[in-house]
């Protein structure tokens, strides 16, 4: 995955993702990094494209999964792995009319009635085993 302008760039809690336009392949850079080089990313994430108007999809930690525009989308989430960082990423597109957002009732941080039409959104949600096992999402719409 070269680095180059190709790429998308988005930064969030230390962590650097980079997107490979032509290959749709996803690495993450991390904190105190300076430059990408083969030595110090690491490829995590696989691209599953979903379609439809009004999707409810189960997701595997470690996959990020893209949307496009919905009217309606209901998520739930697989168990998480052990022994290992659990994060469940998802990208989509909000139309004319704000899309109607459902999460598991267990996800800490993300108000799902803020989302406005118009709007693109990436949402990650992490699983920690601290405090005996919570979901935490963190929400970046622009």
């Amino acid at each position: 995955m070269a680095n180059n302008n190709n790429d998308k760039l988005v930064s969030v809690g230390g962590l650097t993702e980079f997107r490979d336009k032509s290959t749709e392949e996803v690495a993450v850079l991390f904190e105190g990094e300076q430059q990408r080089t083969e030595s110090n990313y690491q490829k995590i994430l696989a691209l599953e494209t979903v379609s439809g108007s009004s999707v409810s999809k189960q997701l595997s930690p470690n996959k990020f999964y893209s949307f496009g525009t919905v009217t309606s989308l209901t998520i739930t989430l697989a168990t998480p792995t052990a022994n290992i960082h659990n994060e469940y990423l998802f990208e989509f597109d909000s139309g004319s009319t704000a899309t109607t957002l459902s999460l598991p009732a267990s996800v800490e941080g993300i108000d799902a009635t803020e989302i406005e039409a118009g709007m693109h959104y990436e949402i990650s949600i992490k699983y920690t085993t601290q405090g005996g096992g919570k979901y935490y999402g963190l929400i970046a719409s622009w």
